[in-house]
């Protein structure tokens, strides 16, 4: 006699579709909360009492990327938690990573334009390479895109293995990332 299935289970309501995606209406609750949790942040007033969105746009970075760990992994805390598969938490695994790309290049194109935009910087792009701390983040976003690249559906069906051993690369994104801003990656890194 099969042992009884003592998760709890979801109500039925909740494993309705939304019309026209391929999701339930408990993983758009989820999507959207991460995403209005992250326009939350965007602006959110620093010490000074500013809006800074290309800081804060770095900040989001961070907090993405620490989400973006854990459903990635097969024996996940949120699969413990609520009791799903990996098939079912890799789908918020790959939202996240489109949004975390998406905060990172924001990141760094509203530094680039502040740059061009405010001579008193005494930064343009072009010199923004000599210091160590822009050649690293600039570097962890190739990784990223890379990343990104080959975790296209298409790429990811055809070439498994190139994607596969692409994802390994993520540990040099976290290096190159907490290179670039020390004061703020570390913590989350230690904690993935």
């Amino acid at each position: 006699k099969p042992a009884p299935d003592r998760r709890v289970r979801i109500p039925y309501l909740f494993d309705l579709r939304v019309p026209q995606v391929n999701v339930t209406i408990t993983e758009a609750a989820v999507m959207v909360a991460i995403i209005v949790l992250n326009l939350v942040c965007l602006f959110a007033v620093n010490r000074n009492g500013t809006i800074d969105t290309a800081t804060n746009f770095g900040y989001l970075a961070v907090g993405n990327t620490f989400l973006l760990m854990s459903p990635a992994t097969r024996n996940s805390v949120i699969g413990l938690f609520t009791g799903l598969s990996i098939d079912q938490t890799i789908m918020y695994h790959r939202f996240i990573a489109y949004v975390l790309f998406g905060t990172v290049t924001l990141h760094m194109i509203l530094f680039w334009r502040n740059w061009s935009n405010d001579s008193s910087l005494g930064k343009s792009i072009g010199s923004t390479w000599s210091e160590k701390k822009y050649l690293n983040g600039f570097i962890a976003w190739l990784i990223l895109f890379v990343i990104i690249l080959t975790a296209i559906p298409y790429v990811r069906r055809t070439w498994w293995e190139v994607f596969r051993y692409s994802h390994y690369i993520f540990i040099l994104f976290l290096y190159y990332a907490d290179k670039h801003s020390q004061d703020a990656f570390s913590p989350f890194i230690w904690i993935a």
